[in-house]
Parts: structure tokens; sequence; C-alpha cells
């Protein structure tokens, strides 16, 4: 590779984002990232940018548009909305450092869940003879756990339980 002069202020990051389950940001994981960026190109080697020589691949920018798969280590205990930076993993640019890479984890935003306010809320479906009459009623944690939920006699549309002892990374 050819050395770049350092150009300040010409470096883009990418920004981007990873869905990965509760189970695997429990133990920390490495996970397959593909996406695509900016590279120097592989003929010019980017001598072609701001010059009247054009290079084929390139038509002359000095970049290509590339494929790129890594894998992402993501710490152990990670929170959802977690911000992860790859250093010179982004853009790359003739005249330049290359930009960051930017990942946002999103934990278990799996249908019937959502995030709300650093807590992880999962809605379940009871038919309306449990809310008025009481009883149980199962539900699967984001951890694959199984558990009985007591429904008191009255409950109402969108009241919520906490469960206890089933915490989360990323929910109080």
């Amino acid at each position: 590779a050819r050395p770049r002069p350092h150009v300040r202020g010409v470096c883009q990051s990418i920004g981007s984002g990873m869905v990965i389950s509760l189970v695997q940001v429990s133990d920390g994981a490495g996970m397959w990232f593909s996406h695509r960026r900016l590279k120097l190109c592989a003929k010019c080697w980017g001598s072609s940018f701001g010059t009247s020589k054009r290079c084929a691949p390139c038509n002359g920018t000095g970049v290509e548009t590339k494929g790129s798969t890594l894998t992402v280590k993501v710490p152990p205990n990670s929170s959802h909305g977690q911000l992860l930076r790859l250093k010179k993993m982004g853009h790359e640019h003739p005249q330049g450092e290359p930009g960051d890479l930017l990942i946002t984890l999103r934990l278990d935003a799996e249908e019937g869940r959502r995030w709300e306010e650093g807590r992880l809320v999962q809605e379940v479906p009871i038919p309306i003879t449990t809310l008025l009459l009481g009883g149980k009623v199962r539900i699967i944690t984001p951890v694959g756990q199984r558990v009985q939920i007591d429904v008191p006699e009255g409950t109402r549309h969108r009241d919520r339980r906490r469960l206890h002892g089933h915490a989360t990374s990323g929910a109080e």
C-alpha cells in the first residue's frame, strides 16, 4: 500500500445497526457483520483523484465501493443502544485517513418486545376471561426460560408486571 498524506476532516464514518439476542450478549459474542464502504482503488491507489488522469475501475474518483465482512466482538453484558466503534473501518479517501464504523446494538427487538426507557417490555396476549377472573399465563423470557405469571382478578388492558429475578442486559 502506498502512504497517504493526512488531510484533516476528509474521513467519513459509517453508521449502522446490529441486532443481537440477550443470550448472545450475556457472555459476549463474535458476530459476523457485512457492510459496504468506499475503499481506495486497487489499480491507482487513489492517485487519479483530483487529476485529469482517468482510471477505468474508479473513473478518476480514487475509490471503489466494496463489500466487507468482519467479525465484531460484542463485549459481555452490552446494553441496548450501546455504540461500538471500529476504528478505520469506515470510508477511505485518497487524501486522508479512513473513517470509523459505528455500530449501534439493538438487543432482542423481537416481535412482541420493545425497549422503553432502558427496559425491555414484552406484550403478552391474555384471554379476557383470565383478565376478569384471574388466572395464570405462561410466557417465554428473552433468554428462553418458560415462566408462569399470576394474573390477578380484575387486571386491565395494558397493566404491567415486572418479572423479578429476570433482569436483562440493558434493562433496570
